[in-house]
């Protein structure tokens, strides 16, 4: 018996199919089927013709006045027909219609497959012939999915804190406002439903009546007591509102007995009924909005900055030189800085002078600003405006909401000299680093990386980093630099201690699942938001592959990742350098037929060729390493078997890596089931019993499970497969992958 997931199975609808260049196809009376043929490696075109010559019939003939060609469109569904498409249409496929009267069929033969353009069938037996070899750089494996790109599942929305805190509209379900339906008249409303700028309101007293829709934008929305002490405005029910008259007392009784407090605390509500905004980050008004930000390094210096655009609460910045705004160059070259709205460095005007108790105080960060002490007077004096009251309730609504990376109590912990583990997208491997600095009772702390004094940071200031305990490299099996001996070695040569710090679980990473896309701005420019495909989870970090030759790693909390379409949302444009990588016909480098997909020759990296990759690391230790896995090279020409197709495998990367191991091997095999025409089948191929008993007789007993999904038909599937985790391996299980999958040991 043959699986269901086996790549021996037919296609789906499939009656009859042929694995071989030559085959013979069988007729069935009073059957509607399909016969489908297998694309064998280098053949493009494909022939039918009976078995023997004159044997061919096929019902009552229905020939039009041009001769030359058998029945077509609506003449073929009266009657029995054969439906074969182009000769080199892939798949190849034969569409056979046969009613019960075989004899009569027999009877009114008059034509032969071989004088008509239409190939109609046989009630004999007819040959499937194969012919026609293709180019090595022909487009002969024609997805069966019929499918032109991957389609991706996208990150929820709600994966993003920031974004979750940037679209919340105050609005809730069940709560009481005014609406002013009319001039000078107004009536309350019970909001159902919050979507975006919508509103879903049901008129108080009319509970049998339906829900309407209302726009923010129209700006006729206030709390509920607005317009109570107004004597110019009057309680009244919109004219299409039937309500009997008992109703409309009691709703009008109730509102004018409610506390006269309840109009407080509506701050952010205001936000939408005096200034029509549809998400809390409009209140940062480009180039009328002020707010102040701290230092990068020293995050008890505030200076003031303009917001000069704000998209969709990505704020671009101007740090403020002159007293009068239009002194201030309005040049499009000048260097404005992005920060998203709820970064800890944003803070209201107002708020250092605050805090003057703690030492906090105001600085320049360039020293061409001359009149420092009328501008801190100036700006102080609009703290009190009912513009920074908003920007104030804003931001502190915004800082609540932040997720918490570490447990409590873990940073005021931490001294001088600790050790860490951090990521930097510079050198894309994880690296010890130290504490530099600790202020603020472990609020802010500064880190060093250890090999190069050039990468610092302060966290939660560059909120795309974060520091980690030194543990978590065994942990998630990816190695550090230690040198000789694991962390405690490190820590004793080097007279310190491990931080004592912990990571706080948090469920919202779960929502980053492997192979999902999301936009992420690019780690060598922060002007550019990508689109990028996570190939890796290890919490808190999430890895995302943007190109084939760069890759970024950053903290799930990190303001520098967006859902899918954000961009589009607030006018701008994603850039797809995944994609245009992918579908590059020129080559980055010559692969030969003959060389093993593991060969990592030492003249790659020297190629000037081939483009820069300052994801990987290339140095002959991490090489030598067995966790260290060197670059794994793609044959676009190989024979590609069965279950993938060569199309899209000459879509794919030259080569992945290097890299830590796993996630190399990772971001290979998941690139393998992206490429299947059924990507399932696949996937349960390399996580089948046979699968890890191949492995064995290979002695290749060092893996781990991982699991990947395949995505086929609108449905998703999950399972585990072996991976192996010693460098010295991967070449075999390489070819264990290949041999598995019946396709070019060299692929």
């Amino acid at each position: 018996m043959i699986s269901c997931d086996s790549m021996q199975s037919a296609p789906n609808g499939c009656i009859q199919y042929f694995t071989h260049t030559t085959g013979m196809s069988r007729y069935m009376s009073d059957t509607s089927y399909t016969v489908c043929v297998r694309v064998e490696e280098n053949y493009c075109w494909i022939q039918w013709q009976p078995e023997y010559e004159d044997t061919f019939s096929w019902g009552t003939p229905l020939i039009p006045s041009d001769e030359t060609t058998g029945p077509l469109g609506g003449i073929c569904d009266a009657d029995d027909f054969v439906a074969i498409s182009d000769a080199n249409t892939k798949p190849f496929v034969l569409r056979v219609r046969s009613n019960g009267n075989h004899a009569l069929n027999t009877q009114n033969s008059q034509k032969a497959m071989s004088d008509t353009k239409l190939m109609v069938t046989t009630t004999g037996d007819t040959d499937v012939l194969v012919t026609d070899k293709c180019d090595d750089n022909s487009d002969h494996n024609e997805d069966m999915d019929d499918e032109e790109e991957e389609d991706y599942e996208t990150v929820s929305d709600s994966a993003f804190w920031h974004i979750e805190v940037t679209l919340d509209n105050v609005f809730s379900t069940g709560m009481l406002v005014e609406i002013e339906h009319s001039p000078q008249k107004y009536w309350l409303a019970t909001v159902v439903g919050a979507f975006g700028q919508l509103l879903s309101l049901k008129w108080e007293g009319a509970e049998a009546e339906p829900d309407f829709w209302f726009d923010l934008k129209n700006r006729k929305i206030f709390p509920v007591g607005y317009y109570r002490d107004k004597r110019d405005f009057k309680i009244e029910p919109p004219l299409n509102l039937k309500l009997e008259t008992k109703n409309i007392v009691d709703v009008t009784v109730k509102y004018f007995s409610k506390n006269q407090t309840s109009v407080a605390n509506c701050v952010k509500l205001n936000l939408f009924t005096k200034y029509g905004f549809t998400n809390l980050s409009d209140i940062f008004i480009a180039d009328t909005a002020v707010v102040e930000v701290s230092h990068e390094f020293e995050p008890h210096k505030y200076w003031f900055a303009r917001v000069v655009h704000n998209y969709g609460g990505r704020l671009a910045l101007q740090w403020i030189e002159a007293l009068d705004p239009q002194e201030e160059a309005k040049d499009d070259n000048k260097d404005y800085f992005y920060l998203y709205f709820c970064n800890p460095r944003i803070s209201y005007l107002g708020y250092a002078n605050s805090r003057a108790a703690d030492d906090f105080f105001y600085s320049t960060p360039k020293q061409s600003i001359n009149n420092s002490e009328e501008i801190i007077d100036k700006y102080l004096a609009e703290s009190t405006s009912e513009l920074n009251e908003f920007i104030k309730t804003v931001i502190l609504n915004a800082k609540e909401l932040q997720p918490k990376l570490y447990k409590t109590g873990c940073l005021e912990q931490m001294r001088v000299k600790d050790k860490v583990l951090i990521f930097p997208n510079k050198l894309l491997k994880l690296c010890p680093a130290s504490v530099e600095s600790v202020a603020m009772d472990g609020k802010h702390v500064v880190i060093k990386c250890d090999s190069d004094d050039t990468i610092r940071f302060c966290y939660p200031n560059h909120d795309n980093q974060c520091f980690l305990p030194l543990g978590w490299a065994e942990e998630h099996q990816i190695s550090a630099e230690f040198g000789d001996g694991g962390p405690a070695k490190y820590v004793s040569r080097h007279g310190s201690r491990g931080a004592p710090i912990a990571i706080q679980k948090d469920s919202r990473i779960d929502e980053f699942e492997i192979n999902t896309k999301l936009e992420v701005i690019h780690p060598k420019d922060k002007n550019k938001i990508c689109e990028g495909i996570i190939i890796r989870v290890t919490p808190p970090l999430i890895w995302i592959e943007i190109a084939s030759d760069t890759i970024t790693v950053l903290p799930y909390t990190s303001t520098d990742i967006y859902p899918l379409g954000w961009c589009h949302n607030n006018g701008l444009e994603a850039v797809k350098l995944l994609t245009n990588n992918k579908k590059s016909s020129k080559p980055t480098k010559e692969v030969k037929e003959s060389k093993p997909e593991t060969k990592a020759e030492t003249e790659v990296d020297d190629d000037p060729n081939l483009p820069s990759s300052p994801s990987m690391p290339s140095s002959q230790s991490q090489c030598s390493s067995k966790s260290w896995c060197p670059r794994i090279f793609i044959n676009h020409k190989c024979f590609t078997g069965p279950a993938l197709s060569k199309s899209k495998i000459c879509e794919l990367p030259q080569y992945v890596g290097p890299g830590p191991i796993t996630l190399v091997l990772q971001e290979v095999i998941s690139k393998i089931i992206q490429v299947a025409y059924v990507p399932n089948r696949v996937l349960n191929e390399l996580s089948s019993l046979g699968f890890e008993e191949l492995l064995k007789k290979k002695d290749i007993k060092k893996t781990d499970e991982i699991m990947f999904k395949a995505k086929y038909q609108k449905r998703t599937y999950r399972d585990d497969v072996l991976v192996a985790r010693n460098a010295d391996q991967v070449e075999e299980y390489c070819r264990c992958v290949c041999g598995h999958l019946k396709c070019c040991y060299n692929l």
